[in-house]
């Protein structure tokens, strides 16, 4: 592999990584701009409710996140989406209701990441944690919730005063508040449920310990 193979690599797990940490963006419908919430599907490809005009845009481009300078760009193609599937209902976890009835799947086509092009396969990827979340959030939701504020303000510096992890991925934790989502970046990469549950004790802990 060359150098510019290995950037490209380097540079596609760099995009990756910014489009799970992020949960908000701006979908661009033959120039109309709408502000979305989304979540990643089971194949990696963000899903939305929206207005059904979504589906009769001849380009569509969605810009990650919503409110800073550097973006992530994604030119898109929107599939409609089962309003009762799995991947709708994990959005309701992260987001609640919607006023959309509709809801969508946004297969990525290609993407631009700082100054290189993607296809599509480089960037939609299922989150290789999924088959263990739902235990590792039931756990500190059920066990350890009051805790998830303080891991909050300690590794995010957002005060928040109700949480509820929603989600677990090799680069971090989504937790669910008032505010939105609150997502706070693990201090390694995660290949395992063990090792997930062990760095989530750490920062726990870690929290807890500034409160003493």
């Amino acid at each position: 592999m060359d150098s510019d193979d290995t950037q490209r690599d380097h540079t596609a797990a760099d995009a990756r990584d910014f489009l799970r940490r992020h949960s908000t963006g701006v979908l661009e419908c033959d120039g109309t701009y709408t502000s979305i919430r989304y979540v990643l599907g089971a194949d990696g490809a963000p899903v939305t409710p929206g207005p059904p005009g979504f589906l009769t845009a001849e380009q569509t481009v969605l810009f990650i996140p919503a409110d800073v300078p550097e973006v992530l760009e994604l030119l898109v193609t929107v599939d409609a989406e089962d309003g009762d599937s799995a991947d709708a209902d994990r959005w309701r976890i992260y987001h609640g209701k919607s006023s959309d009835s509709a809801f969508f799947r946004l297969l990525v086509d290609a993407g631009k990441w700082r100054t290189v092009v993607f296809e599509g396969e480089d960037l939609m990827q299922s989150n290789p944690l999924a088959p263990v979340e739902p235990a590792l959030c039931k756990w500190m939701n059920t066990d350890h919730q009051v805790d998830l504020m303080a891991m909050s303000l300690r590794f995010n510096g957002v005060a928040i005063d109700e949480a509820l992890l929603v989600g677990v991925d090799p680069t971090g934790f989504d937790i669910r508040a008032k505010a939105g989502i609150i997502r706070i970046d693990s201090p390694e990469r995660l290949e395992t449920k063990e090792r997930a549950r062990a760095v989530l004790e750490q920062m726990r802990c870690q929290a807890l310990g500034d409160l003493s």
